[in-house]
């Protein structure tokens, strides 16, 4: 995984020499043997041989060849949707509509300073449509456009209350990409504005975040983490420091460097246009600091960090932890560093819920990712298409895959398996290094138990396992929801927290448990059966599913109902005349022997 976006790194690592031929990487290729006629491109990992059929990209050259690399793929790269370009025609364009519009012009030099001469180096420019004019900024790399984010003037935001617009289908880079390859000190900016006010500045070493304080592309999280200084001047708010800090934790604590702006000075733009120099600005850079140990806090660090998780929320730009608002009410929000345990017999719905969870996420923008050792990344994508688009699997047509291709490439949801990562540190290792480089707001596993391999201390074994999930939650802050087994359960009982298989330590160690219980309708007795049989029924398991909170260290046991269609792998909400007749009661087993206690 390592080297899934770094296709050099992974060439090298096979031992395979290559050239740079015609912006290719250019080798022998591993399949027919053609002499140099395997070619890669070296950014994004797209290959195919110029003698035999064979094309692809990282993970299925892995994949066919056997190779150990890439066991994560993100949604677009599964679906294989090629980033768009944006014609160069377009941006000079709208770059001379820049120079020839005295209103976008005057806002760009008078009201935010940048300098024309920078305007023209970044080939900033100028879109009119329907809702008013916008400033483009071009994410250009190596001369080429690899995608535009528009900021509308203003003057006009009443008709776009949003400000921002992108566009649709392209890969998103950092700003000024270029200069991380001739400078081993860099200063990432946040944002696009900041960045043109540093190089108005004269400061050549800028780049920038385009998605978002702390949101870096993958491959360039490991470049960052290689320079000798990485000096980040964002925002003086809360939100700005913590995507601040959050990129220390992606670069390295090591590597990262807080610039602290000025007392009422918002940002870098608002200190140019303030009146601030070069000079000025390199004071600030000299009294740079690095950031805290980040599971060492003072008292009073720890209060500044409750007010800001009250103020701004857990994550400030996702409120709903499902796509159900009948279970959101219920869980209420997870925390970082929680450990959610999701269980429940075979056949309820555990990895389909657990999924339709983590597209949620990346559907509102946090990234998320699945890591399975049952199911295949092809598997796993083709569930997230037949929920997304509501359809069954043999409806899953290469147009639905073409539109998926639109709809869903920008999702920042990735999904992976790899049968060869099998050891416990071999898997966490990956999990670690997946959290660091696609800045994961969320990680589902599943499952526990697959991952436990010891015959005669499978107990012990769990409850290890456990502690590691709920510990790796703590150190890298983020909720990770972990499926378990149950232990074998009788037919129409309802599990208990106590239900799960192997070891306490599972509810011990869990934040939340969310058991899941679908009634079993088919008979039972061998003649009923066998009659039913001869009739039309779709499943012998009810539909409606038992949502139940049966641990929670803040919240009380709460049940809510959804309806699981089985044929598009999805929950949704019950509709009017699909609610149970009577009233779901607890099953007098666990308020006997079991209880659920509300720690």
């Amino acid at each position: 995984m390592s080297h899934q976006e770094d296709p050099r790194a992974f060439l090298t690592a096979q031992g395979w020499s290559f050239k740079l031929r015609s912006g290719q990487l250019v080798l022998d290729c591993p399949f027919c043997g053609k002499s140099e006629k395997f070619s890669m491109h070296p950014e994004e990992g797209v290959w195919h041989c110029w003698a035999c059929p064979e094309k692809g990209n990282l993970f299925q050259l892995c994949q066919r060849l056997g190779l150990s690399g890439p066991g994560i793929q993100r949604l677009g790269q599964a679906i294989q949707a090629a980033p768009r370009r944006v014609p160069a025609s377009q941006v000079e364009t709208m770059h001379q509509a820049l120079l020839a519009d005295a209103e976008g012009l005057a806002y760009a030099t008078t009201t935010r300073g940048w300098s024309v001469d920078v305007l023209k180096r970044l080939k900033t420019g100028l879109r009119v449509d329907s809702r008013g004019k916008w400033l483009a900024f071009p994410w250009l790399r190596k001369g080429d456009c690899r995608g535009v984010k528009y900021r509308i003037l203003p003057a006009y935001q009443a008709n776009y209350p949003q400000r921002f617009d992108r566009e649709a289908g392209c890969q998103s880079i950092l700003f000024n990409r270029d200069a991380m390859d001739q400078h081993d000190e860099i200063i990432l900016a946040s944002g696009e504005s900041d960045a043109l006010a540093l190089l108005t500045l004269g400061f050549e070493q800028v780049i920038a975040t385009t998605t978002g304080e702390g949101a870096l592309p993958a491959a360039d999280v490991d470049l960052l983490s290689k320079k000798t200084r990485v000096l980040v001047p964002f925002d003086n708010d809360a939100a700005g420091q913590r995507g601040a800090r959050e990129v220390g934790k992606r670069i390295g604590f090591d590597r990262t460097w807080l610039v602290p702006l000025p007392s009422g000075v918002k940002d870098v733009n608002e200190f140019l246009v303030g009146g601030g120099t070069r000079e000025e600005f390199e004071r600030l850079l000299a009294t740079a600091v690095q950031f805290d140990v980040p599971s060492v806090l003072s008292l009073s660090q720890a209060f500044d960090r409750l007010e800001e998780e009250r103020t701004f929320g857990t994550w400030g730009d996702l409120d709903e932890m499902t796509p159900w608002p009948t279970v959101n009410r219920r869980v209420g929000g997870w925390r970082r560093g929680n450990l959610i345990v999701v269980s429940g017999p075979q056949g309820t719905g555990k990895t389909t819920w657990s999924l339709n969870v983590a597209a949620h996420w990346a559907a509102m923008g946090s990234p998320a990712l699945v890591y399975c050792l049952e199911m295949s990344v092809e598997e796993l994508v083709q569930h997230v298409l037949c929920a997304h688009y509501q359809l069954p699997e043999e409806q899953i047509t290469a147009e639905v895959i073409g539109k998926a291709r639109r709809d869903l490439a920008d999702w920042p949801l990735y999904l992976g398996a790899n049968p060869r990562a099998t050891g416990r540190k071999e898997v966490m290792d990956l999990l670690a290094q997946a959290v660091r480089r696609y800045g994961l707001k969320l990680l589902v596993f599943d499952n526990l138990h697959m991952l436990a391999r010891s015959v005669e201390h499978r107990t012990e074994e769990v409850g290890v396992l456990t502690k590691t999930f709920k510990l790796f939650a703590m150190e890298h802050e983020i909720p990770v929801v972990l499926i378990a087994q149950p232990r074998k359960l009788s037919p129409h009982q309802i599990m208990t927290p106590w239900d799960l298989k192997d070891s306490v330590d599972i509810f011990s160690d869990a934040d939340q448990i969310i058991l899941l219980h679908r009634e079993l309708v088919g008979s039972l007795q061998d003649q009923a059966a066998v009659a039913a049989a001869h009739g039309d029924a779709d499943d012998n398991i009810s539909p409606v599913t038992l949502v139940r909170l049966a641990k929670a260290r803040h919240r009380a046991s709460r049940d809510g109902l959804l309806y699981f269609v089985g044929a598009e792998h999805r929950f949704r909400e019950l509709e009017p005349g699909e609610l149970p007749a009577g009233p779901v009661e607890r099953p007098a087993t666990a308020s006997r022997h079991h209880g659920y206690p509300d720690d």
